[in-house]
């Protein structure tokens, strides 16, 4: 897939990103920028054009859908017991090392 096409694809995440607020594990909730997320691969089924996302700390999964009956982008977020789509998204501290010697 080309570099612009994934480009998009992030353009329409920080779309649907500046509409909501994600959820986090201690039951808080914050914004969150596309730059959090990896793109992972795309999926026509069923009618949907789906396009998935992974947080870059969580792992967890979020998705792009499109219907053909409606041409609108939605969000859709996973909130399960299985690995990866447990629907939270909390940013996790780096740890600094010391390059001084």
């Amino acid at each position: 897939m080309d570099n612009e096409t994934i480009n998009k694809y992030f353009e329409l995440l920080a779309d649907q990103l500046l509409l909501i607020e994600l959820d986090c594990k201690n039951n808080s909730k914050r914004t969150a920028s596309a730059s959090e997320f990896m793109f992972m691969h795309t999926k026509d089924s069923d009618g949907l054009n789906i396009i998935a996302f992974k947080h870059i700390d969580t792992r967890n999964y979020l998705f792009l859908v499109q219907s053909i009956l409606d041409p609108s982008w939605r969000l859709h977020i996973p909130k399960t017991n299985e690995a990866f789509q447990l629907g939270y998204f909390d940013i996790f501290e780096k740890e600094q090392v010391n390059t001084d010697s």
